[in-house]
């Protein structure tokens, strides 16, 4: 069984300062453009645009959310949200609450906006909790934002010296069957991956069972996480990548002529307690050779895909994205 077919695109990056609402701010500046990073057209709530709402106190911004445009049956949105202050909204285990801290989760079967640090952010349905996303203490940089139809990912690259922090939140697996234990009667998962706030992202193509990886899950509160609603309830499902590669080299994934290997859905999600369960595969992926943030595979005319990595400055580590492949 298979999804439609999304199309990643990357809207592009704005910079923030070395505070949580900053850091909120630019995340809301890139959800509302009106185009993308080569300056072609972006209309939310249209394409692969979500259509983005802001929560602010007293002007300063604690939230902001999102609607896909693919509106499935469930009714999925998406929420990133913090404040300096001291709150108590619902944390997904093994994390737990902290001032200055990005957090991210979704919900299902929605209703209407409510609060963000209230048990019910979207009045009714299913709240995923939130998890740790990116700290003050990780200082002023950038953040880019990748979307498709059904979910989005978020890199913040640190500017001093291009260490990142990610998320990814929405229907960003494809499940291998419509069994009602395999996935919604959508046919879709929902679920959240983070980097964890403790740490920088340390691998993407290479080990997931490090606490910091890319689509990794660790145990403890702060470690990075990946995970999925279980079909029809509001438990959560821990999963991670499966795909073990090593630390790619400058050389991986080219020919010696220059070009570059890539395909996509090649990696693999498995249930984090039964790891020889496959859960599924993440939609429109792939690993790729070293990469900065951000930049662009293109066959000359059109693009290929986006990179993500573990570094915005520097060639490093990375994944695709794909537009068109």
């Amino acid at each position: 069984m298979a999804l439609p077919t999304v199309q990643w695109r990357y809207v592009g990056s704005s910079a923030y300062t070395n505070a949580i609402n900053s850091a909120l701010d630019a995340v809301y500046t890139l959800g509302t453009k009106t185009t993308y990073y080569d300056g072609s057209s972006r209309t939310p709530g249209s394409g692969q645009a979500s259509t983005w709402s802001r929560f602010q106190a007293s002007g300063t911004t604690e939230a902001v959310y999102a609607t896909p445009v693919t509106s499935t049956a469930l009714n999925a949105r998406w929420i990133f949200a913090g404040s300096s202050s001291a709150k108590s909204p619902t944390m997904a285990s093994p994390d737990t609450w902290v001032t200055n801290m990005l957090l991210a989760s979704i919900n299902k079967n929605s209703g209407a906006f409510n609060a963000w640090d209230n048990a019910a952010p979207f009045t009714s349905g299913d709240f995923f909790g939130y998890w740790r996303v990116w700290p003050t203490s990780a200082n002023a940089g950038s953040v880019h934002m990748f979307e498709c139809e059904e979910a989005v990912m978020l890199w913040f690259v640190r500017a001093s010296d291009g260490t990142s922090r990610f998320c990814c939140v929405g229907a960003f697996v494809n499940p291998f069957s419509t069994d009602a234990a395999d996935a919604e009667t959508d046919e879709r998962l929902y679920g959240v991956a983070t980097g964890g706030g403790s740490a920088n992202v340390s691998f993407v193509s290479g080990t997931s069972t490090n606490n910091a990886s890319w689509m990794g899950n660790g145990t403890s509160n702060g470690n990075a996480h990946t995970g999925v609603f279980d079909p029809g309830a509001a438990t959560i499902r821990s999963i991670q990548r499966n795909t073990e590669l090593g630390n790619t080299s400058a050389g991986t994934h080219q020919l010696p002529s220059g070009d570059y290997l890539y395909a996509k859905n090649n990696i693999l999600i498995c249930d984090d307690g039964s790891p020889n369960n496959a859960a599924g595969m993440l939609r429109e992926m792939g690993t790729f050779t070293q990469a900065t943030v951000g930049q662009v595979l293109s066959d000359g005319v059109n693009d290929i895909g986006y990179c993500i990595s573990v570094n915005g400055n520097s060639a490093s580590d990375a994944a695709l994205l794909f537009r068109n492949a």
